[in-house]
């Protein structure tokens, strides 16, 4: 298994026919979203950051015509408290039909439940095989490279 986080994106094989999406990370590792957002800048994606799920919610407000997909990590530390649950349930009230996946490096069965019954369409856990988190997203089709 290829942590997502150290994948190149020319050890993946991808379709090229999938459309480009703009997609807001939410996560308050400086190094998980320069990480996640080169990888999804590399394979053609407009990319929002936020550190916390207030800046979140706020970068998710001011573009919400252009962003269509949402991965957030369900815990966040800083003072503002606000989690990725709670980042998806305000987007579900802007917006009943946004592509959600909620992140934890700790992922249970009973937060997958809770990210589901929130609004999330999908979940993932962090270091998964980077095929695994595009189909969280629904961003076409890829497989790790032997």
């Amino acid at each position: 298994m290829i942590p997502y986080n150290q994948v190149e994106t020319s050890k993946l094989t991808i379709e090229r026919n999938i459309m480009k999406h703009t997609i807001l990370i939410v996560d308050d590792s400086l190094e998980m979203r320069n990480s996640l957002s080169n990888y999804f800048s590399r394979l053609g994606h407009d990319v929002i950051v936020a550190e916390s799920g207030d800046d979140g919610w706020r970068a998710f407000r001011k573009n919400k015509t252009t962003i269509d997909r949402v991965l957030t990590d369900y815990e966040m530390t800083g003072i503002d408290g606000i989690d990725g649950i709670t980042v998806i349930k305000c987007i579900r009230k802007l917006d009943q039909n946004m592509v959600t996946c909620l992140m934890s490096g700790n992922m249970t069965s009973s937060l997958r439940c809770e990210a589901l019954q929130a609004g999330a369409t999908s979940t993932f856990s962090k270091g998964n095989r980077v095929s695994l988190l595009l189909e969280a997203l629904n961003i076409g089709h890829a497989t790790d490279s032997i």
